[in-house]
């Protein structure tokens, strides 16, 4: 069997989730538990997102996310890993992880990345619309870290097809 995982880049506001949020069924990403605890307890993304920090539980969510992932492979799913993954070393890292859990389960696994790339000015505009229509609010000290950081994916880094969007 074989399992097609599409790993999303990009920092926040460059369309990831949007571009998956329509036509994607098997989503794995980390918002959607932050999202979850916020509904559980009344609250929206950003005051989740903040307790979270507050209660140092960010680790369970990204357990609950590798947990997800595993599920996917060893049950032979298509899915979508929908995450920043920033830096070339953050997506050798996942990567290795997936080809490992691939291989734990018997799957032949595919790894198709899309780079998400649009202008500051295009991020800037969708994460204020962000905010206003879904009070989902991403600071911009941790925006410009993000755009410091993220290093755009070349073919050499062992993606089996990789698109770059802008």
């Amino acid at each position: 069997m074989s399992v097609k995982i599409t790993i999303l880049m990009g920092i926040s506001g460059s369309g990831k989730s949007t571009f998956v949020k329509d036509t994607v069924q098997n989503i794995c990403s980390t918002d959607k538990f932050v999202e979850e605890i916020g509904s559980e307890r009344g609250l929206n993304y950003s005051e989740s997102f903040e307790f979270i920090q507050a209660q140092n539980k960010f680790g369970e969510i990204t357990k609950r996310f590798y947990n997800e992932i595993e599920d996917n492979i060893k049950n032979g799913n298509d899915f979508v890993i929908d995450r920043t993954n920033l830096t070339k070393e953050s997506r050798a890292s996942l990567m290795r992880e997936l080809r490992l859990m691939g291989d734990l389960y018997k799957q032949e696994v595919f790894i198709e990345g899309i780079a998400f790339n649009p202008d500051l000015v295009t991020i800037m505009y969708r994460l204020e619309k962000r905010v206003n229509e879904e009070h989902k609010e991403i600071p911009e000290d941790v925006i410009a870290r993000q755009v410091e950081a993220f290093e755009i994916p070349t073919d050499d880094e062992g993606f089996d097809v990789l698109v770059i969007r802008k």
